[in-house]
């Protein structure tokens, strides 16, 4: 009964964090655009880029912290537990000054690196050492969160973050018109990131008044211990860091930082489809690692063809909905001069349909032990990435950026890393196309013409035509894929599966993605 109340709690939760979050950026995103401007906005989110980096340098300790928790928590080993802490506590708090200290000097060449008005240098400046100050707190402080994740405490972490994003976006409407622009912003940033690490912090003591901070616990064999599961970890981190948040640095050092704004439209579009999606991927690890524990090949195998088809069934009309009322919407969300927003789309959401199917078998190489093969993957990945991007916007400028992801993905998780999972699942590639790619593909094309007729015919004025097109195509798409494929029902099979599925998963990065 408790696991069942856990997993509850912890589903709600992040559910309705992340419906928090979307709904906040969603209306805060026109507001910024407009008060700042393309340039403005454009460094807002390169600098933003630019600290996300500086989190590279916890070199995975966050999910480490987060496993060794979890498994004294169990065994109420408490004395190892804030030997841990305090081990991770110090280690994360000379990265935090090893932070400082390389923000200050980015911060020193961001006009050399970057191709950004003259006048607006020394607020970009300003930014950059203030993002510098708030890693400082950040990385020593994100350890308590980690606690909160090994306690399986979601729902506090949601708590904080709910918070700390409604307190974010009230503030930055409040500077933005007050005319403080980024560097406002910025101070803003940094009073939420003390507001979250704080927060952590009082919330697991709260939860264990047995947690505390004692010098003399720390130990070198400690850190030696983490550091070394936190490895593999670490690279896997840097090469999907480099897909993730590289493409504005390269859009503002090649094309300008006022390109980044409607390149930031599109993607983040992307981002908020894959927020939809990524929790029902979350409940398939625990299932293939309980059948790969049975050495029952055959039970895999269906396993995979049926998750498949379902995250196929379920994201293929959003898919659809993106890439034919994707322009419109962003002329809608933000204003018609970024429309051209909307054509990005055309190149980002074939990718982004492929990390779907990808990821309902990539978890199935978690539960083999196969994660080198994820880590070469995004290796890969990241290499052909930021070449391509860099060579492509040079020639056909920012679509050539979205056009390097389509490629690198294509190639290293279509071409190479969808075969493996195949053949690890005991299916061919032609099986795959027949028993997956077929029954996703049929229904897809009716409810294709269907929406471009009601376009043509009703035309794409507001929200509500929005949402009653994607409405149509949808239930579309549903309704044919039922009748002709849905031999399993969707619903008995997701419950099936979720009920078995921890409240805290593991904490794995999310690797090949757009």
């Amino acid at each position: 009964m408790q696991t069942l109340h856990s997993i509850a709690r912890n589903s709600l939760a992040n559910y309705g964090g992340n419906a928090i979050a979307l709904g906040v950026g969603f209306l805060l995103t026109p507001f910024l655009v407009r008060s700042l401007g393309d340039a403005g906005y454009g460094i807002w989110i390169l600098v933003g880029s630019i600290s996300s980096y500086f989190w590279l340098l916890d070199f995975g300790l966050g999910s480490s912290v987060t496993k060794f928790v979890s498994e004294l928590r169990t065994t109420g080993d408490h004395d190892r537990l804030n030997q841990i802490i305090a081990s991770s506590f110090v280690l994360l708090a000379v990265v935090g000054v090893v932070a400082l200290i390389g923000s200050w000097v980015v911060a020193q060449l961001a006009d050399r690196l970057f191709a950004l008005p003259p006048e607006l240098v020394p607020d970009v400046q300003t930014m950059i050492y203030l993002t510098g100050v708030g890693l400082l707190f950040a990385f020593p402080l994100g350890v308590y969160g980690a606690v909160l994740r090994g306690y399986q405490r979601y729902d506090l972490l949601n708590v904080v973050a709910v918070v700390s994003t409604v307190v974010n976006a009230a503030l930055s409407v409040v500077v933005v018109m007050h005319g403080m622009g980024i560097v406002g912003l910025a101070v803003v940033g940094l009073i939420t990131n003390l507001l979250v690490g704080f927060g952590r912090w009082g919330l697991s003591q709260w939860i264990d008044r047995g947690l505390a901070f004692r010098p003399w616990t720390i130990k070198l064999a400690i850190l030696r211990e983490i550091t070394g599961f936190s490895a593999w970890v670490f690279v896997i981190n840097v090469a999907t860091q480099v897909v993730y948040r590289t493409s504005p640095i390269i859009i503002a050092t090649v094309l300008g930082v006022a390109l980044i704004t409607p390149y930031a439209l599109a993607t983040s579009l992307v981002q908020y489809l894959r927020r939809l999606v990524d929790p029902i991927l979350a409940v398939l690890l625990p299932a293939y690692a309980e059948l790969q524990a049975t050495a029952d090949p055959a039970r895999v195998r269906e396993l995979f063809i049926q998750s498949s088809r379902i995250v196929g069934a379920v994201s293929t009309p959003m898919v659809l909905a993106l890439v034919l009322l994707g322009k419109q919407f962003i002329a809608l969300w933000v204003g018609p001069e970024y429309e051209q927003s909307g054509v990005l789309l055309y190149l980002l959401a074939p990718p982004l349909y492929l990390s779907f199917l990808v990821g309902a078998g990539d978890k199935l190489l978690w539960a083999k032990g196969r994660v080198r093969v994820n880590s070469y993957v995004a290796i890969a990945d990241t290499v052909l990435n930021l070449g391509l991007s860099v060579g492509l916007s040079l020639v056909f400028g920012l679509p050539g950026v979205a056009m390097a992801t389509l490629i690198s993905v294509g190639l290293t998780n279509g071409f190479w890393l969808m075969p493996y999972i195949c053949h690890e699942a005991g299916l061919s590639v032609g099986q795959y196309l027949s028993l997956v790619g077929k029954p996703l593909l049929v229904p897809a094309i009716p409810a294709t013409g269907l929406m471009l007729v009601l376009m043509a015919m009703v035309g794409v004025h507001s929200y509500l035509h929005v949402a009653l097109l994607a409405a149509a195509g949808g239930c579309t798409y549903w309704v044919i894929y039922v009748t002709l494929y849905a031999r399993v029902p969707v619903r008995g099979w997701f419950l099936a599966h979720a009920h078995r599925a921890p409240s805290h998963p593991p904490p794995l990065p999310e690797i090949n993605r757009v």
